[in-house]
């Protein structure tokens, strides 16, 4: 992954357009480029948002991964909230952490809990706290203000204190600081576990290849958050 440079990829935007509906709503679509190591070798997004006059976000999100890049860890947008969104819940595969090769002793329901209780203390930081076929999610602060993210199909999500950056630099947990701010990855695919290091590599049918790959989603922010599920 380091040499295809996936650590440090270059978004360049390439397209911006924005209309708007005669229903209220405002249309946005952002093109861009992703450039590894190798500037012949691009990944390409483009994100479609419907706006809602109440302010609800629709979001389609689709991501082409080049041919070059056989197996990528992970493909899906991430973004950082303030960390007061400490207060996590959602609709899927709990109540530990699970992944598409490791997920039959969870079980589907709704739970709660910290983001920083989301981190596994393995001897050496990494990649933890994914959660699978996820219909929705919310992030809140204390008092109950927060945000809901709900998918047209299942989907995996992780929320952390830490960055991808920070858990590949720090070799023991003494390492690690918290950010201040909740990391918050949605996946359209991800991994599955292992990496040969110690052990064999994951199988063949839980890599990210090569294509397309789509996520759809709808962000929407108030109080109560998670006490309700947004209609698609």
């Amino acid at each position: 992954w380091r040499l295809l440079g996936l650590d440090r990829l270059e978004r360049r935007a390439t397209d911006a357009r924005f209309g708007a509906a005669r229903d209220g709503s405002a249309r946005l679509r952002l093109d861009a480029e992703l450039i590894g190591a190798d500037p012949s070798q691009r990944a390409r997004h483009r994100q479609q948002i419907r706006i809602e006059p109440s302010g609800v976000l629709h979001v389609i999100d689709t991501i082409e991964i080049p041919a070059a890049w056989s197996d990528v860890p992970r493909v899906g947008v991430v973004m950082r909230l303030p960390g007061e969104f400490s207060q996590l819940a959602w609709l899927g595969l709990g109540p530990h952490e699970t992944y598409p090769d490791r997920k039959a002793s969870g079980r589907f329901g709704r739970f709660a809990g910290t983001v920083a209780e989301q981190y596994v203390p393995y001897v050496v930081p990494q990649e933890h706290g994914h959660h699978t076929e996820t219909r929705w999610l919310s992030l809140a602060t204390e008092d109950g203000v927060g945000v809901l993210v709900a998918g047209a199909r299942p989907f995996g999500f992780s929320a952390s204190q830490y960055r991808a950056e920070d858990l590949s630099a720090a070799l023991h947990m003494p390492d690690l600081a918290a950010r201040g701010e909740t990391v918050l990855h949605l996946d359209a695919a991800h991994r599955g576990l292992g990496t040969a290091s110690c052990g064999p590599d994951t199988l063949p049918r839980y890599r990210v290849k090569p294509g397309t790959h789509r996520l759809s989603w709808t962000l929407a922010a108030g109080t109560g958050a998670g006490r309700q599920v947004i209609r698609l």
